[in-house]
């Protein structure tokens, strides 16, 4: 399925977002990919590494990035421990029925001092998210139906710290007017 209209929008958020944390030494993980790793591939020149994983990925190895598919909502993450430098979680959580499992398994393939980089819906965009994909059809229909849930800033942060993520290395943030959440948590 092609990109709608807002999709590629959304994907130069999400690469902004990650590129503070990121540099030509990066292990980068993402988490929730996408079935075609597009974010991970316009990463690709400025990491030295890049693995991506979902449930709906199409195998690709090429050059410095790997996509896999992977069951990772109810199973353990198929890395050994501090394997990545830096993971992304971006749009992905919300779509998650164990994700203080997930986040705790994240913390564990991420070497200490390992940087996770969290963005997630606000209650306040479930409206405007329906409407943009139901009525308007400009955002995937498919994933807005699947989101479990939605965030305030005291959940999203209770959940870091559920997963054993230290609260003065966790910093929960919002944007987009209020409607996403941005996370940064450094493993200890």
């Amino acid at each position: 399925m092609g990109d709608r209209f807002c999709e590629p929008i959304f994907r130069w958020l999400r690469i902004r977002r990650m590129k503070p944390f990121i540099n030509a030494e990066t292990n980068l993980l993402d988490v929730g990919s996408g079935a075609e790793g597009t974010m991970l591939k316009d990463l690709s020149p400025y990491i030295k590494r890049g693995v991506g994983i979902d449930v709906r990925a199409e195998a690709y190895d090429e050059g410095n990035i790997k996509i896999e598919q992977v069951e990772f909502d109810e199973k353990p993450l198929p890395f050994a421990h501090g394997s990545f430098d830096c993971a992304s979680l971006l749009a992905t959580l919300e779509h998650m029925n164990r994700r203080v499992e997930l986040l705790q398994e994240i913390r564990r393939v991420l070497k200490p001092g390992g940087v996770l980089v969290i963005t997630v819906p606000t209650w306040a965009a479930k409206p405007i998210l329906e409407f943009l994909a139901f009525k308007l059809k400009i955002v995937s229909d498919v994933g807005v139906r699947e989101h479990k849930t939605y965030f305030w800033k005291a959940e999203l942060a209770e959940a870091l710290l559920a997963a054993g993520f230290s609260p003065e290395q966790t910093t929960v943030k919002y944007f987009e007017l209020g409607f996403n959440l941005s996370a940064i948590a450094k493993n200890i």
